[in-house]
Order: structure tokens, then C-alpha cells, then sequence
């Protein structure tokens, strides 16, 4: 209902757009007054809903007026709230398309057979639930709803058709307003109107398949320590699958899993023929002693068919967990422990990494080292995160090979105490593409660019950096020496608890597009 208030094409279709939201105890003046006050009418107190509803209609007469009542839970009639000839055309669609007994065909008559299963499937899951799209479209695959999906995983032109149709079968419900786009970019939810709807609809299905499913779905159950002993009372119960069965799986094109210990994760690497024969699996892997935060990483990205793998409260490097890297376009270190560097992983398992977030991870003191490297690194990494990475004193050491985080886009970090450079003069150099920087808590830095009197940055070393953000940098004394360098790109700078800092390198003649510099009064 908001998307439909909210869609831009529906500002120039109509005149007027009425949004109600009704509520349990509603009564009809109430309705009225809701009503009266978005279109800015005067309510008198001693005058009647009949005058009410003559007003409202004399407001809207000749108007392309489109009314939307939201969690309407009992037959409303329109003719008494507003006496306007459209009311017939709402009843039809809307007023009685939960509770009248015609709601069957006039379901079969709004909602085609693909379609209307997709939307179905969505009461399944409670009201206002956001739902991974990705995981959506693959269980409306395994339902049979997206046409010619069964060889998804035997030919990689007929898999992306497949994720196409499904793709396209979910724009046309969120277009519709059947679905709702959350505001998680890669959720989709269903609001409490639509979904008893369609649990009404599905009741009048025969062997409906969408009131009740077999199976046991457990999510986000991060404090679960044991099934109840009356789990055995699920006698329609078919199956809780464990990490083993999943290996087991032939047909498998998509799968989020936790794996409490690596050798679980090996385990499936071994076993699994989905991943022996190298398919279009699309994964998001957890390993280790995880809790909420396991998936964190999910969250930065918005392509659902990115593989991820986060290792939580894990330790070392294990062979596994770099062939997995291999096939990795994000990487989530939290909590791990033994080792120094991110490059420990292995360089030659890095050529997919897309994005990386390291976090509590206390025993690293530097990302990359390009001691004996003799390729570039990190070629395709868009986005860095390190937070709360305690003895981190360095980015990269060493030289650095050309061609090394040429695509990075995004740089964070956040309570790194011991690290004292951000940018060597090299590595400054291959950031052409970088866009957004932010620094904060970070106690020893001094310098966002290094100074030297050996080397000469080029004028334009950060051509598209956009956003600057510097918070509770208590040393920080420089960003730039001077004001040689030019900014073109640069658009805003935020900057707070930077006490030391005095000057700016930026004026109206280097940084021609800066249009914000938001900072302390005092500073």
C-alpha cells in the first residue's frame, strides 16, 4: 500500500491520492474525519455523516481521486463515507476481497496462475517479514513456479533465464503492490492486509500447499540450544535436514548455511556433487561459533547472486576455507584468530574478492604484505572495512604491485588504535576509483596522506573521491600538506573530535564541486 501512495506514476494519474490507515475500533465518522483532514476540510461537530459524506464528494467532484485504506478488517461501505460513483469499482477490488464468498473468482480474474502462486507463497512467512529475495526465487524454483527452471543446474545460459523469470515474476507482484520492496534492498515483505488475503484465498484451494508446509525452517534462531521433546508430536513432519543431507543435495543452486566447525564445511566441499562439478552454486557460508553478526556482511552488498563466507570465532588457515575463498566475492573475518595478515589466506585465492570486512580480529597487524609479490593483489576489491581491529598498524607493507586495489571503491575504518599511515605515497597512486573514505577512532594517525620529499603526488591522486569523513582523531594534524592536489570529485566532508587539525587542503579553486564541510562549533 505505501509503495502504491508512493509510486511516481501514480502522482500523474491521479489528482488526488487518499490514504487511510483503518483502525480495529474504527467507526464511520472517524473514517470520515481521516478523510476530511487530507483534504483539509473543515469537521464541524454538529453535523452528521450524511453532510460529511456530500462534502467529501462535492471536494472530489470531477477529480481523479484514488483511495487507499489500509488493514481494513471488516466490509466498510463507501457510499456512507463518501458519496462518490467509484465506490463500485473498490468494492470490486478491494472493500470485499477478503471477506466476500466470491473471492475465488475474482482472485482467478486479478491474478494469473504464476503470479498468484508467488503471491500466495508469501503468507507462508508472518506479516511485515522481510525475506531474502534471493532465497525466495529459489524456493518458488523448487515449487515448480518459474517456468522451465528444471535445468537450472545443467547449462549456465538456461540458470540465468531461470533467475531472470523469477526476477521478473517478483518486479511484477512488487509493481502491483502484492509485494513490498523492504527497505533491506534485497528483502521483499508482505504486508497484514495481503496476507490474510491470500490465506483466505488459499483456503478456498483445495489441498492448499500454501497453509502448511512439511518441513521445519529454522532462522536466525541464534540463542536455540535444543529441539523440545514434543517436536515428535509433528507427525506430518518430513524432514529437518542437517549439513550432511544438504551435501547430499543433486540439484542444489543456492545455499545459506552456518557450519558450526570447518570440518563440517569440508565435509560438504568433499562430498557435495553440486560443488565438485563446479555449478552455478550460489552460496553464503558461515563457519565457526557464530551469532548475530555472522551475515553482516551480507548487508553491504546488493546482488544476490554474490558468494559470501565469513569466518566467526574461527582460527587459522585451513585448506578448505581457502578453496572456498577462491570462489568468494566477499569475506568476512570476525573474531579470528591466528593471523597476522589477510594475505596469510593466500594472494592467488583473492582474484574474486569483491568486498572484505575484517573485524575483532586482534592478532592482525596489516592487510597485505607485498614483500615478494610479483602480481597485483586485490584487483577487483570495491569495499574495506576494519573495525575494531586492535594492533592493526598498517594497510599494506611493502611494495605494491600495479594493478592492486585499482577498483577500490570504499574505505573504512573504525578503532584501529595502533595504526599510524593510512596512505604510503605508492599506494596512493592506485586508488584512482576510490569514493568514499572514513576514518574514525583511530587514535596514532597523524597524516591521511603521507608527506615525502622524495616523491611528487600526481595533482589528481584521488580524482573521485566524494566523501570524506574524519571522527575522534586526536592526533590527526594533516590531511594534505598544502592545497596542490585537485579534488574534482569531492562533494562533502564531515569532520568531528579532530582537535589538531587546523587547515584544510581544499579550496574553491581545487575542490569545485565541494558543497558541505560539516564540523564542530568550536572547531
Amino acid at each position: 500500500m505505501q509503495n502504491l501512495n508512493n509510486h511516481k506514476d501514480v502522482a500523474t494519474m491521479f489528482d488526488i491520492v487518499i490514504w487511510v490507515t483503518v483502525s480495529k475500533e474504527w467507526s464511520l465518522k472517524e473514517l470520515q474525519g481521516a478523510i476530511m483532514q487530507q483534504l483539509k476540510l473543515n469537521m464541524e461537530s454538529t453535523i452528521g455523516i450524511e453532510e460529511y459524506a456530500w462534502r467529501i464528494s462535492e471536494e472530489l467532484k470531477g477529480k481523479k481521486c484514488l483511495t487507499l485504506m489500509d488493514e481494513v478488517c471488516d466490509f466498510i461501505d463507501l457510499h456512507k463515507v463518501m458519496d462518490y460513483e467509484a465506490f463500485n469499482m473498490f468494492k470490486q477490488k478491494v472493500g470485499q476481497f477478503i471477506h466476500c464468498p466470491g473471492i475465488k473468482p475474482v482472485a482467478e480474474l486479478v491474478i494469473v496462475t504464476q503470479r498468484k502462486f508467488g503471491f500466495l507463497y508469501g503468507a507462508l512467512y508472518p506479516e511485515e517479514y522481510e525475506i531474502y529475495i534471493d532465497y525466495l526465487l529459489e524456493c518458488w524454483r523448487a515449487e515448480g513456479f518459474i517456468l522451465d527452471a528444471d535445468e537450472f543446474v545443467h547449462d549456465k545460459n538456461v540458470f540465468r533465464d531461470a533467475r531472470d523469470k523469477g526476477h521478473a515474476m517478483l518486479d511484477d507482484l512488487i509493481n502491483v503492490s502484492l509485494l513490498e520492496s523492504s527497505e533491506k534492498r534485497k528483502c521483499v515483505k508482505m504486508n497484514k492486509v495481503l496476507r490474510d488475503m491470500a490465506l483466505k484465498i488459499s483456503s478456498l484451494i483445495g489441498d492448499s500447499k500454501f497453509l502448511a508446509k512439511p518441513w521445519l525452517y529454522l532462522n536466525s534462531c541464534i540463542h536455540l540450544v535444543e529441539l523440545p521433546t514434543e517436536i515428535d508430536a509433528l507427525v506430518q513432519l518430513e524432514r529437518l535436514p542437517t549439513s550432511t543431507e544438504v551435501a547430499t543435495l543433486k540439484r542444489l543452486t543456492s545455499l545459506q548455511y552456518c557450519f558450526p566447525k570447518v570440518d563440517w564445511l569440508e565435509v560438504f566441499v568433499t562430498t557435495s556433487p553440486v560443488w565438485k562439478k563446479g555449478s552455478c552454486l550460489t552460496f553464503q557460508f558461515a563457519v565457526g561459533d557464530h551469532d548475530s553478526t555472522c551475515f553482516q556482511i551480507l548487508e553491504s552488498f546488493d546482488y544476490p547472486s554474490y558468494n559470501f563466507l565469513t569466518l566467526v570465532n574461527s582460527e587459522g588457515v585451513n585448506l578448505v576455507t581457502s578453496k572456498v575463498l577462491m570462489e568468494t566475492h566477499a569475506f568476512g573475518l570476525i573474531n579470528h584468530k591466528g593471523v597476522s595478515r589477510l594475505s596469510d589466506f593466500g594472494i592467488e585465492n583473492m582474484d574474486n574478492m569483491l568486498g572484505c570486512l575484517i573485524e575483532r580480529c586482534n592478532e592482525i597487524e596489516t592487510i597485505i604484505n607485498g614483500n615478494g609479490i610479483t602480481k597485483g593483489v586485490l584487483e577487483w576489491l570495491e569495499d574495506l572495512s576494519i573495525n575494531n581491529v586492535l594492533k592493526l598498524e598498517s594497510i599494506w607493507q611493502g611494495p605494491i604491485h600495479a594493478r592492486s586495489l585499482t577498483q577500490l571503491t570504499t574505505l573504512t575504518l573504525v578503532n584501529c588504535p595502533e595504526l599510524k599511515k593510512i596512505f604510503s605515497n605508492d599506494m596512493i597512486q592506485q586508488l584512482s576509483k576510490l569514493q568514499h573514505l572514513r576514518v574514525e577512532e583511530c587514535d596514532q594517525i597523524e597524516e591521511i596522506i603521507m608527506g615525502s620529499k622524495n616523491i611528487v603526488l600526481e595533482f589528481y591522486s584521488l580524482p573521485r573521491l566524494k566523501t570524506l569523513v574524519l571522527l575522534d582523531l586526536p592526533k590527526l594534524r594533516s590531511i594534505w600538506v598544502d592545497e596542490s592536489l585537485e579534488w574534482p570529485s569531492l562533494q562533502s566532508i564531515k569532520i568531528s573530535m579532530c582537535d589538531m587539525l587546523k587547515r584544510l587542503p581544499f579550496n574553491i579553486a581545487n575542490a569545485t564541486k565541494l558543497r558541505l564541510i560539516e564540523g564542530q562549533q568550536s572547531w
